[in-house]
C-alpha cells in the first residue's frame, strides 16, 4: 500500500504536467485551423492529433516516469511489497526482503542480517497460522498487530525493517516538503542569511499551523526571560 500510494503520487504529479502541455497543442492545433492554415490532404484530424500530440504526450510521461521511477526506485518499491499481508500474506518473498534491508547498511550488519533471515521463516509460517493476522490489507495494520500480540519482540528484526518501510514516504515527503518551502524563504533579500536563523525561518513557515495556535503573549513572555536575546546571525 506504501509503494502504490508513492506510484499514485507520482502518476498524478506526472499527469499534472503533461496536461499543460496537452493543453498548449490542442489550443495551438485550433488556432491554425482558425488562421486558414490547412492539414495536409494526407493527414487526417484524428492521424494529426494521435501522431503529432497523442504520441508526443505518451513520449513525455514515459520520460518523467523513468525520470523519478529509476532502476533503484523500481527494485525498492518491489521489495517493499513484499510486506504486504493481502491475501494472506500472497505477495511475500524472504529474498526481496533480505534485499531490502542490504539497502540499510547503517541499521543492519552483517549480524542483523543472518539473524533477519533466521526470523522470516518464522515469521511467515505464524503469520499464516494465527487468526488475527488473517484480512489485513496494509502494513500499517501489521505493524499494530505485531505490537498488540508482542510479537514485535519475538521478530525484532523483521519488525525493524517494517519501521523503516513505514518511514520511507514520510521522509521523502517531509525533504519535498522542505526544498518547496526553501524556495518561498529564501528570498533574494534572505540570501544572506545565516544558517541558524534560515533554519528558524523554515520551521516557522513549514509548521506554521501549529504556530498559529501559539499565543502571543507567550511568545513575549518567553522572549523576555531570556537573559542572551542577540540573534545567531
Amino acid at each position: 500500500m506504501v509503494g502504490i500510494n508513492f506510484i499514485r503520487r507520482s502518476l498524478l504529479f506526472v499527469l499534472h504536467k503533461v496536461s499543460k502541455f496537452l493543453l498548449w497543442m490542442m489550443l495551438m492545433c485550433l488556432m491554425e485551423n482558425q488562421q486558414g492554415m490547412p492539414v495536409p490532404k494526407t493527414k487526417k484530424n484524428d492521424d494529426h492529433f494521435r501522431r503529432e500530440v497523442y504520441i508526443g504526450v505518451i513520449d513525455q510521461i514515459s520520460q518523467e516516469l523513468d525520470n523519478r521511477f529509476d532502476e533503484i526506485n523500481m527494485e525498492l518499491l518491489s521489495c517493499m511489497s513484499a510486506f504486504s499481508p493481502s491475501k494472506s500474506f500472497a505477495s511475500f518473498d524472504a529474498q526481496k526482503l533480505r534485499r531490502l534491508a542490504k539497502f540499510y547498511p547503517n541499521d543492519f550488519s552483517n549480524k542483523n542480517l543472518v539473524q533477519l533471515e533466521l526470523q522470516l521463516d518464522n515469521y511467515i509460517d505464524d503469520m499464516k497460522r494465527t487468526e488475527c493476522f488473517q484480512g489485513l490489507d496494509n502494513i500499517v495494520d501489521l505493524s499494530v498487530k505485531l505490537v498488540d500480540t508482542n510479537r514485535h519482540k519475538v521478530y525484532d528484526m523483521v519488525y525493524s525493517l517494517l519501521k523503516l518501510v513505514l518511514l520511507l514516504p514520510v521522509a521523502t515527503a517531509s525533504v519535498e516538503r522542505v526544498f518547496s518551502a526553501l524556495v518561498i524563504v529564501k528570498t533574494k533579500s534572505r540570501n544572506k542569511l545565516g544558517d541558524i536563523v534560515l533554519d528558524d525561518c523554515l520551521q516557522t513557515f513549514i509548521e506554521r499551523d501549529i504556530f498559529f495556535q501559539v499565543d502571543e503573549d507567550d511568545i513575549i513572555e518567553t522572549f523576555m526571560s531570556l537573559r542572551k536575546r542577540r540573534i545567531n546571525k
